[in-house]
């Protein structure tokens, strides 16, 4: 839908991260997961992610791992920043999502430095 129909689509998804219910709040970034990659979105995401990260819902933060995940496949730096700025929010299953296509070595520094909960 969001190809389709372009940037307002993007933009109006993209709100969803303020909503209560935590479906639709996630929806504002799983939306994105098969056009994270061509980094046209990337503000959006990040915005809707400092939002989701911040819930106490297991379902809200893997939603930012995964869009995190698939982010990293472009722009790990981007990734590393995302996650060093957060770092209190994020549950090991998050960080583990967000961090899974990195390298071995740049894993275990990840983890080394950002011990999450």
């Amino acid at each position: 839908m969001i190809k389709a129909n372009g940037r307002k689509c993007a933009e109006a998804i993209s709100k969803w991260h303020t909503a209560n219910n935590v479906w639709q709040a996630r929806c504002s970034v799983v939306a994105f997961t098969t056009l994270a990659k061509e980094n046209k979105y990337t503000s959006l995401l990040l915005k809707s992610n400092a939002k989701l990260i911040k819930r106490e819902e297991r379902f809200a933060k893997t939603a930012v791992g995964w869009i995190l995940r698939e982010l990293s496949k472009v722009n790990k730096q981007i990734v590393v920043e995302f996650i060093a700025e957060n770092r209190p929010y994020f549950s090991r299953e998050s960080h583990e999502n967000a961090i899974k296509y990195f390298d071995k070595d740049k894993k275990k520094k990840m983890r080394e430095l950002f011990k999450v909960n």
